[in-house]
């Protein structure tokens, strides 16, 4: 037994012998209390394991960031790059500037040859169209419109002649009207790019209806071979009203469908009633065959306000 152990020992002994004697009790167990500060170093031992523990457990969580590298995969979202690619085809509706680079040509420019001393420019394409205002030489406009007409000659022949539609160089919408391409100079552009009138308004539409006269009456038609005959009875006018008369007639002509304005104007006496008879005038038109269309045509009253109803030709 170590020799520490035994010597407290004897001293307890001692200690009751004491008490027994003096009576002090208390004194001697006081004495007495370093003996459990000694068995308290006995478990001052386990804190050192308490150190162990801590350091294995420590190690375990420091390996579960090393799991981080799995949101390392968020790079695939980069593939969304792609649908950037989508706005840039928006820049195919640019191409819609392609018909500003288009430039509208403009129209051509004619002029009054010397040929005339007064160029008459009418309502219609033709001679037999009301008369609008007149043009001396060296007057210029625009052409805007074109057609080709089958006139009749003052030798009774009929030829091919064009009309231009013309408006003034200021584009005044009132100053349109028609003049024979015969008595006027191209200065510029050409006038074959124009538009084509060969389908016309009704006289009525060019110039406009009158409301004082009726149209003609009794209006009758004869074929002779290639030649068709009308006929019809004239609308008395005032003097100072009277222009005469217009048919507007679609015929086969040389194996092509022309449009053949024809004016009638003999003078005031035609209109002359005498002893309640009235006379009957005619005009002579060409129609042949081989035509796909059929001819026919219209015949109207001409004075000074504008054009009557149109009577229809019965074509024979």
């Amino acid at each position: 037994m170590h020799p520490a152990k035994i010597f407290p020992r004897s001293l307890m002994i001692l200690a009751c012998l004491s008490l027994l004697a003096s009576a002090c009790e208390s004194t001697i167990f006081r004495f007495a209390t370093p003996t459990p500060t000694a068995t308290a170093t006995v478990p001052s031992d386990t804190p050192t394991w308490t150190s162990t523990a801590s350091l294995t457990a420590t190690f375990t969580p420091s390996l579960t960031p090393t799991e981080t590298d799995t949101p390392t995969e968020t790079l695939t979202p980069t593939v969304t790059f792609t649908p950037s690619l989508t706005p840039t085809l928006t820049r195919t509706p640019t191409l819609t500037r392609t018909p500003s680079l288009t430039p509208t040509p403009a129209p051509p420019i004619i002029s009054v040859t010397n040929d005339v001393e007064h160029l008459s420019c009418r309502y219609g394409p033709g001679a037999g169209y009301e008369f609008k205002y007149g043009l001396i030489p060296t007057n210029r406009a625009y052409v805007i419109g074109r057609i080709q007409i089958l006139s009749p000659q003052s030798d009774g022949s009929w030829e091919h002649v064009t009309w231009l539609k013309i408006q003034s160089l200021n584009r005044d919408p009132t100053t349109k009207c028609w003049v024979n391409a015969k008595y006027v100079h191209v200065d510029s552009g050409d006038i074959n790019s124009v538009t084509d009138y060969f389908d016309l308004p009704k006289a009525p539409e060019i110039y406009g209806a009158s409301q004082l006269y009726d149209p003609p009456a009794n209006v009758s038609a004869k074929r002779d071979g290639n030649t068709v005959t009308i006929w019809w009875q004239p609308i008395y006018m005032t003097e100072d009203d009277f222009v005469g008369y217009l048919i507007e007639a679609y015929v086969c002509y040389q194996g092509n469908y022309e449009f053949a304005p024809i004016g009638y104007s003999q003078g005031f006496e035609q209109n002359m009633i005498e002893d309640n008879n009235q006379i009957e005038v005619s005009v002579k038109v060409p129609d042949e065959p081989g035509c796909s269309q059929k001819s026919h045509g219209q015949i109207f009253l001409a004075e000074k306000h504008g054009f009557s109803v149109g009577v229809i030709i019965p074509w024979p």
